[in-house]
């Protein structure tokens, strides 16, 4: 992919995100900004879907959520729209899901780019509990355990 390609899928990966954040201010209602973020993302999804997007983008709008209700007890951040739970504007989790996927898109876009630059191998490992220390192990000194 040339870079005046990568650009331009980019920029198209993002143009979703781009018109969201655009009609926050156009859109004074939340729940209508909810309507026409979920009828864009749904059209987006229909023109562009790749495996396990759905995943992640449901899954990225719940946790963001409960991270960004973490976020908001800490008294550091405060929104003046606070149709959910009377704490964040109710199309955040909508933005953010959909954000994640386009983030998503955007560096296997790179990737595509130029693999060396970036490298995205992801190891499963699997999990192995400690094994318990014995009573010798436990009488000596921190320093000599190896």
């Amino acid at each position: 992919m040339e870079i005046k390609k990568l650009i331009k899928a980019s920029f198209l990966e993002f143009l979703p995100v781009i018109i969201m954040i655009a009609l926050i201010p156009v859109i004074k209602n939340d729940w209508a900004l909810v309507a026409v973020y979920a009828i864009l993302i749904i059209i987006s999804f229909f023109i562009k879907l790749e495996k396990r997007e759905l995943t992640i983008f449901i899954s990225s709008a719940i946790l963001l959520t409960l991270f960004e209700l973490l976020f908001i007890s800490t008294g550091v951040e405060t929104f003046k729209r606070n149709s959910l739970f009377n704490l964040m504007p109710a199309w955040l989790p909508l933005l953010w899901g959909y954000a994640m996927v386009a983030g998503k898109r955007f560096i296997l876009n790179i990737h595509n780019y130029n693999p060396s630059h970036l490298n995205i191998s992801i190891k499963k490992h699997s999990y192995q509990p400690a094994k318990p220390l014995n009573k010798h192990q436990l009488s000596k000194p921190r320093g000599d355990m190896h």
